[in-house]
């Protein structure tokens, strides 16, 4: 089930690339649509990663026993629900007597569909991990003390990681400037860097180096696709490097939220064994 999970969680990562190069408004209509990046392709993908969504809970509620990843796979469902509405919900727009006001709706309910398609990767990627073979498995015991405990910056890692992909599909939807989401970049390097410091320096802590050593290389190279962004100075005349750039972008920061919530429950295993054994 491990396998299909993750092929799951693999359909909607590239239907959220696909999702964000078909709405980028910063060159939309200057690049001859192509497979999944063409509206049709987009929703294609769409219906493909639901009907797995679908699978993947009914499959989850047959072979396993764990009502909590029964209940996460049926909420993903239901997000699959909302986001085919929303999906439907966008055409009449086009064809509104106001113009502007059809644009404006459209944005917002644009926005809504890609930030329900980043909640339900998250909830995805929360079953991958559960029906990962390792995970039933006894974790090796992480001191998590002192302050930040890793715990807390685990968890606020993922909150502002869900906060910083919300807000740059607020920008390629025209509801908020840039600037906040290249403001919430820096805190979520800062945060990334310091889940890598606190495990990377504490020996006992080598079963959660590799996740925090991926996040921290990604974070990286996320911020140097949002520094290639900025300096295209007229993406409309630069389309097929911007649409490339931006697929890349939503790519790596969908992977970096990815990353972050397995340390994050990681973590929490650890350190749950920590508190039972004392």
């Amino acid at each position: 089930m491990f396998a299909f999970a993750l092929l799951v969680a693999v359909a909607i990562l590239f239907n959220l690339i696909s999702g964000a190069v078909v709405t980028d408004t910063l060159t939309m209509g200057t690049l001859a649509p192509h497979g999944i990046f063409s509206l049709v392709g987009h929703r294609h993908l769409s219906e493909t990663a639901g009907a797995l969504v679908v699978l993947l809970a009914a499959w989850v509620t047959i072979a396993d026993k764990r009502s909590r990843v029964k209940i996460i796979a049926w909420i993903g469902v239901a997000f699959v629900a909302l986001e085919a509405w929303l999906g439907q919900a966008t055409r009449p727009f086009q064809a509104s007597a106001n113009p502007a006001a059809a644009a404006t709706t459209a944005d917002v309910t644009g926005f809504v569909h890609a930030l329900l398609a980043l909640i339900l990767f998250a909830l995805v990627m929360h079953v991958v991990v559960y029906e990962w073979p390792g995970w039933e498995k006894t974790p090796e015991p992480v001191m998590d003390k002192g302050w930040p405990s890793l715990r807390g910056l685990s968890n606020a890692t993922v909150g502002a990681m869900l906060l910083q992909v919300t807000l740059g599909a607020m920008f390629r939807h025209n509801l908020a400037a840039v600037l906040w989401h290249i403001l919430c970049a820096f805190v979520v390097v800062i945060m990334g860097l310091g889940i890598l410091v606190l495990i990377t320096q504490v020996p006992e802590n080598r079963s959660l180096r590799a996740p925090a050593i991926w996040l921290g290389s990604l974070l990286g190279v996320q911020v140097s696709l949002g520094m290639v962004l900025i300096s295209i100075a007229d993406p409309a005349k630069h389309a097929l490097v911007s649409n490339i750039s931006v697929a890349s972008h939503v790519a790596v920061g969908a992977t970096c939220l990815s990353l972050a919530i397995m340390t994050s429950m990681l973590i929490r295993r650890a350190a749950k064994a920590v508190v039972a054994e004392g």
